[in-house]
């Protein structure tokens, strides 16, 4: 099974699918998997519309099957307040705080491959592959014949790996969220169910490509039966349904694009994750933290402010300005990292900002 690699093209044909064809495979996916792991399956619950979504669909055919929420303390107030009001509902927690993973790994930024890369470029010993990603380094061939940059190319991001004075990682979500979960897991004997989409990211679009929606050959397991959904499909899902979803997003509203379809969208909040994090705010239309000043301005207040400078304990005074591929080794004296008055996100935009020359993440 391990081997077998769906298409591109199959993926896209699903996502085309109407709804209502969507509800019977996803369906057909739950009950394989409930099946599968003999009923010791659980939902992995954030409190946000997706997870609710997903809960509903699970609940409507297997009542009694528990809900995970890793309370990390990044939740907005509201969904926190909703997850857990929910019933039959697990609360777990992190072994450590937002504030030591940035402190200890670095911040959350750009996305989760770009960060990882970042990460292992910065190394005085990196990994050759993602040093040569993050500098440009990577040529493959192309269709016409010939040779091109590779799609995990990373070299827009160089310039960000060697100036920041500031730790970048794709760990937090690991530590803060996976690893709780994995734990339960062990504890438990469950086996989960998420309810992530292939369309919200390059890795989930190659899980799903790898694995389909119920991946039972990874060390874990686990399903995503919500992988061929939309954005649109999951609101129209939640409209037509009546859920009830925490009200940080408003109501979904019906905006009409003729007389026979619509276009679904939220009143309040349209995405909830983790509050103070940077993947993918570089894209957004109007950025996450200009919402978090008007809807929570005391979390954005603790977001933006605060922040302090500690000696870099790696700094390396006999180390070469560059390394012999032309990188600028990655050296600061000190490092900028969050203070008890606030997480210092503010100057981490505002660094991300000047080097690029442009409003690149809206703060």
């Amino acid at each position: 099974m391990g081997d077998f690699m769906h298409t591109r093209e199959e993926l896209q044909h699903l996502q085309s699918l109407p709804l209502a064809d969507k509800i019977r495979l996803t369906r057909e996916r739950i009950r394989e998997w409930v099946d599968a792991w003999n009923g010791r399956v659980y939902v992995s619950f954030s409190g946000g519309k997706d997870s609710t979504a997903l809960l509903h669909m699970v609940r409507e055919l297997y009542r009694d099957v528990p809900a995970v929420f890793s309370n990390t303390g990044l939740e907005f107030p509201e969904v926190r307040k909703f997850a857990l009001s929910q019933p039959n509902v697990t609360e777990i927690r992190p072994e450590m705080t937002f504030v030591e993973v940035v402190t200890t790994e670095g911040y959350p930024l750009i996305s989760k491959s770009v960060a990882n890369a970042i990460k292992y470029a910065r190394r005085p010993d990196p990994e050759g592959r993602l040093r040569r990603y993050m500098t440009g380094n990577v040529l493959v061939p192309l269709r016409d014949g010939t040779m091109g940059r590779s799609m995990f190319d990373k070299s827009r991001w160089q310039k960000l790996a060697e100036e920041a004075p500031f730790r970048i990682s794709d760990k937090c979500c690991r530590i803060m969220k996976k690893r709780p979960m994995k734990q339960y897991e062990r504890d438990s004997g469950r086996h989960g169910i998420v309810g992530t989409m292939a369309r919200e990211g390059r890795l989930r679009e190659r899980a799903w490509l790898q694995h389909g929606c119920n991946a039972y050959d990874t060390p874990h397991g686990l399903s995503t039966p919500l992988a061929f959904w939309t954005e649109q499909d999951m609101l129209e899902y939640i409209a037509r349904m009546g859920i009830e979803i925490a009200p940080v997003y408003g109501e979904i509203e019906c905006i009409r694009k003729s007389c026979h379809s619509c276009r679904y969208a939220t009143t309040g909040a349209d995405r909830t994750g983790c509050v103070f994090c940077c993947f993918g705010a570089h894209v957004e239309k109007r950025g996450r933290f200009v919402s978090l000043r008007e809807s929570h301005p005391a979390l954005y207040r603790y977001c933006m402010e605060g922040g302090q400078w500690i000696p870099n304990p790696d700094y390396d005074p006999d180390l070469p300005k560059y390394a012999e591929d032309g990188f600028k080794n990655w050296n600061p004296e000190r490092l900028w990292v969050p203070s008890p008055e606030g997480l210092g996100m503010g100057f981490v935009l505002d660094t991300v900002n000047t080097l690029y020359g442009r409003v690149l993440i809206p703060g």
